[in-house]
């Protein structure tokens, strides 16, 4: 085998081994890691330090006697920029988002909760 060969092979080994350790912000906070689910949203917290957020909200009303029904849905992504024991704040450069820890991790009857923005969260 080739140098080439033999650095080009390295190269790739470092690459995978890099892509499976947990990313250096959620040092402390692997408990964290996993998807959260609530009645209306959902947290999934990567090891590769991004966190995806997705939420949606059904609307119903009767304007002039006919009924509306909608649902709402949002979905975003970003890398996490600070994390302590009372919030997880997202940045992906043009905005700033906050999630409070109201609650921090917990278990009831072997299920991993936490209350995040007043919402519980369910770990699956």
């Amino acid at each position: 085998m080739s140098v080439r060969h033999t650095l080009f092979m390295l190269g790739c080994c470092i690459s995978l081994v890099a892509c499976a350790e947990t990313n250096t912000i959620l040092k402390r906070h692997e408990h964290l890691i996993g998807t959260w689910n609530a009645s209306n949203s959902e947290i999934s917290i990567k090891k590769d330090g991004y966190l995806e957020y997705r939420t949606s909200a059904q609307q119903e009303r009767t304007a002039s006697g006919v009924y509306q029904k909608s649902r709402i849905q949002s979905y975003m992504t970003a890398p996490i920029s600070i994390i302590d024991e009372n919030s997880i704040e997202l940045n992906n450069g043009v905005n700033i988002t906050t999630f409070k820890i109201d609650k921090a991790p917990y278990k009831v009857k072997q299920r991993w909760h936490m209350t995040i923005n007043g919402q519980d969260y369910i770990k699956k």
